[in-house]
């Protein structure tokens, strides 16, 4: 490449640079306006939540106009928190779209503009909830269904464990008070590539353009042009081995980089962004409370920008396009690579790894489940003990050892762990459900019974796009758990966890 062409990438590389400090900027103010007003409306909601929950305590009559009168003054603040977050992903997304132009990244624009797009589409829908007292109705309605779920609840746990065990695992559950939940600690990690350990060079070079840095980076790419393309993060390293936050990488620094053979400049790709990752923890969290589960998170989720969330080395292809083929090749990965192992004292405490992609194009996995309904001769609402899902712990629980059919074992019996991987598509309205999908599995949920996009649990190549309840998506405004889940997930919890309840 001749010298002019140097300096004219260089030139546009300094100009990409000031997109970086808009998008900076504006990433930083709308992150601090969302995050007091999402504290601010979460604890409005936990309070008339747990004032609920009091009063159904009382008695079902109390109850029965708590969930009315408390159910409108919800569906007022989740009306309210939900305006602020379009108006903040709005401002948000126009200042990708500015960074993107002064990068020349026409996908990344195209990609942006189709972000903005979808926040109109959202205000208008929001208008038209609120105007039909949609917010109001859901809210109203999910107190009454708390009511159904928390008296099946108490059934499963009463049924499995006797009278007096169930009652005292109720009460630590919080029976009768002003919350009940089962507590769940997750932890979230977002997997790390290294150029001193992975081979960034090589398979961007190689004739499958396996991956692609410059995209990677969010910067315009000759090589492909992709829109629909996972935002993954590419920062540089110092010395020490800190990311260079404050010098932002560029198409001159890449291209010099990949010039080098990777040589001249250390460099660190993340599976996602850091805004991707909490905006994926906070949903998991809020949409588990229909489950009756409330999940926190080992590393918090406020002010993504600024967290360090927990690291999953990436250092080879096989995890980078991560495992294709058998459920049980990713369990023993998770079994040899991270600290789940699949003991008893780790099913309370789900790892989820934020990952770059998957071989076979799926959005998420999860390992370590013999998911049942819809298989087997298991119908979709089959609630026997035989169709509830299983935790398979290892390589026995997936298959024979005996290969060859002979009667002798000549498979070693691995280990394999429990956990989920999940990535970050385009389009983000959509990719952020992604994570709670994938946590519904690892408690016992399966595709199976879940026609329609209104379902969490819906997947588009075994369910019908709409089916019966369609009409929540009016209701709900998004995707949703519903009542028929609460029950399988706590079927699963009292029948394949009760030791994880017996420790609370």
């Amino acid at each position: 490449m001749a010298w002019w062409d140097d300096a004219a990438e260089a030139a546009g590389s300094a100009i990409g640079w000031v997109g970086d400090g808009v998008e900076a900027v504006v990433d930083i103010a709308t992150e601090t306006a969302e995050e007091v007003t999402e504290t601010v409306t979460e604890v409005a909601i936990d309070v008339l939540d747990g004032a609920r929950d009091g009063a159904a305590a009382v008695s079902p009559a109390l109850g029965g106009v708590a969930n009315v009168v408390l159910g409108v003054v919800k569906g007022g603040v989740q009306a309210t928190q939900e305006t602020f977050a379009i108006v903040f992903d709005t401002v948000r997304n126009a200042g990708s779209l500015v960074n993107a132009v002064l990068h020349f990244d026409l996908a990344g624009i195209i990609a942006d503009l189709g972000n903005i797009a979808i926040n109109v589409g959202q205000a208008v829908v929001l208008v038209v909830r609120v105007g039909t007292g949609a917010y109001f109705g859901a809210a109203v309605s999910d107190y009454f269904a708390r009511d159904d779920s928390l008296g099946v609840i108490r059934a499963l746990v009463i049924d499995e464990f006797g009278t007096p065990e169930g009652e005292s695992i109720l009460r630590r559950l919080g029976w009768g008070t002003t919350h009940f939940g089962f507590p769940i600690v997750a932890s979230a990690s977002i997997m790390v590539a290294d150029s001193n350990s992975f081979p960034f060079v090589e398979l961007h070079d190689d004739d499958d353009h396996t991956l692609d840095l410059y995209a990677m980076a969010g910067l315009l790419s000759l090589n492909g042009f992709q829109i629909a393309r996972e935002r993954t993060r590419v920062v540089r390293v110092d010395d020490d081995g800190n990311d260079m936050w404050y010098l932002p990488i560029h198409r001159y620094a890449i291209r010099s980089f990949l010039d080098s053979g990777g040589t001249n400049m250390r460099i660190r790709a993340y599976a996602m962004e850091p805004a991707a990752t909490g905006k994926a923890m906070r949903t998991a969290r809020k949409k588990f409370k229909k489950l009756c589960i409330d999940i926190g998170w080992d590393t918090p989720f406020n002010f993504a920008t600024f967290q360090a969330f927990n690291a999953q080395p990436c250092t080879n292809l096989r995890e980078f396009d991560f495992f294709p083929g058998r459920t049980f090749e990713a369990g023993r990965w998770f079994a040899t690579n991270t600290p789940r192992e699949g003991r008893l004292e780790e099913d309370g405490s789900p790892l989820c790894i934020g990952v770059f992609g998957f071989a076979d194009d799926k959005h998420g996995l999860v390992t370590g489940r013999r998911i049942k309904r819809g298989l087997d001769g298991c119908g979709p609402d089959d609630a026997s003990d035989a169709c509830i899902t299983t935790i398979d712990r290892s390589r026995k629980d997936f298959m024979s050892l005996d290969s060859d059919g002979d009667g002798v074992d000549d498979l070693k019996d691995d280990r394999t762990g429990c956990g989920c991987t999940w990535r970050d598509t385009y389009p983000p309205y959509f990719s952020r459900i992604v994570l709670a999908h994938e946590l519904g599995h690892y408690f016992g949920l399966a595709h199976a019974g879940h026609d329609g996009v209104h379902n969490i649990m819906f997947s588009k190549a075994e369910n019908e796009t709409f089916g019966k309840g369609s009409w929540r998506l009016w209701l709900h405004g998004d995707p949703n758990f519903v009542e028929e889940d609460v029950e399988h997930a706590w079927r699963f919890i009292v029948k394949q966890m009760p030791h994880v309840l017996r420790a609370l």
